[in-house]
């Protein structure tokens, strides 16, 4: 028994720095999250940004020679890789156009694909239809792209899906076709207040549990889905459908998550907006961090606060992604703001990180802490 002592003590040394199995919980919607159980000090302290500022200034001289350089490319050449469009197959075109949207020359692209009778965008009247509809698998979110061809389309066709692409959860029944149709209200029972506590009144006295929410086709709202890759999709000459699956991040801060089977309908950020700069940098990457990624895109698309994240437990872990899962963390800040410097957005104005204080230092006063909240009341899967 004494031998086996050393052997216990080594092993809790060993896992004390160690991640624990996250077990996944559901909330009044059935919505999941992910508890972190990282067994590590939690700082609710804003992080410093580690940029400085003729560092920032030279990364966005480099971005905005890096772009000069995309747009001469365009008008030069742009006219004579249009005119040579047509006279390639759609099999071969595909692997060019996945080429531009890698090295960021999404506006030649363009070009190519208005030249090619048998090559569309996604929103550019395709003569297929294209369903996008959110998934889960062994706890990884992603989005299902599937097109299917319009009687009368014949031959190979592409559609493109260029950076800057994202989703908005479908909310009525004509834009969900297979939701139940909504019941007519019944009036509300003459009931004891302790008996109807639980059950919130509806427009027209309507009363519902929570999870009856889909029965009439009010789903509470859902989060924004970014694409995290810009795939163009070939339909081959004799068949009439196909699907791909694309990763997401989300887009849409405190918004709940997706179930699965959620349909979305496809949208293109402004152009050259924070979040669309962002996806077009992230788009030409081979391999994709996923945390900062998504931290990333909040800070461009809703300049999220330090409050705000701590608010929802964000600096305890309980943030994750959709692809592993992976908790989104305050270490996370600084190669968040490297990744969007990269993109050409200056990320100095960011309200996620300490201020700047006038002797060169940096504020760490720490954020009020929140309320906690149950487990069973608030979801947070990202």
């Amino acid at each position: 028994m004494r031998t086996q002592l050393p052997l216990l003590a080594g092993l809790l040394l060993l896992c004390a720095g160690c991640q624990t199995h996250r077990s996944e919980r559901w909330d009044r919607y059935r919505y999941s999250y992910v508890p972190s159980t990282t067994v590590a000090p939690v700082s609710a302290t804003p992080p410093k940004l580690a940029l400085g500022d003729a560092q920032v200034e030279r990364a966005l001289a480099r971005y905005a020679d890096r772009q000069s350089k995309l747009v001469e490319l365009s008008a030069q050449r742009g006219q004579a890789i249009s005119a040579m469009a047509p006279e390639v197959s759609v099999e071969r075109l595909v692997p060019q156009l996945e080429t531009l949207y890698r090295v960021g020359a999404r506006d030649l692209a363009d070009q190519v694909i208005s030249s090619h009778p048998d090559v569309y965008r996604f929103d550019g009247g395709a003569p297929l239809t294209v369903e996008a509809t959110f998934r889960r698998r062994v706890g990884r979110g992603y989005l299902e792209l599937r097109a299917r061809r319009l009687p009368g389309a014949e031959g190979t066709l592409a559609v493109a899906f260029p950076p800057g692409t994202y989703g908005v959860a479908a909310t009525s029944p004509s834009e969900e076709p297979w939701l139940v149709p909504p019941l007519e209200p019944a009036p509300a029972p003459d009931l004891p207040p302790w008996l109807t506590a639980d059950f919130p009144e509806r427009e027209g006295g309507r009363w519902v549990r929570p999870e009856q929410e889909r029965r009439y086709g009010q789903w509470p709202p859902a989060q924004d889905l970014a694409l995290l890759r810009a795939p163009v999709l070939t339909l081959p000459a004799g068949r009439d459908e196909v699907v791909l699956e694309v990763p997401v991040a989300c887009a849409s801060f405190e918004v709940k998550a997706p179930e699965a089977g959620r349909r979305y309908q496809l949208r293109s950020l402004p152009l050259d907006s924070a979040p669309d700069k962002l996806l077009v940098q992230v788009c030409g990457q081979q391999v994709i961090c996923e945390e900062s990624t998504q931290l990333a895109l909040w800070l461009s698309r809703e300049d999220v606060t330090w409050a705000r994240y701590v608010a929802l437990d964000g600096h305890r872990g309980r943030l994750v992604t959709f692809g592993r899962g992976h908790p989104i963390l305050r270490h996370h800040a600084n190669q968040a703001a490297s990744l969007l410097l990269e993109a050409g957005v200056d990320p100095r104005p960011l309200r996620f990180f300490a201020p700047e204080l006038p002797g060169g230092g940096a504020s760490e006063s720490p954020a009020p802490a929140p309320e906690s909240t149950p487990a069973d009341e608030a979801s947070t899967t990202l």
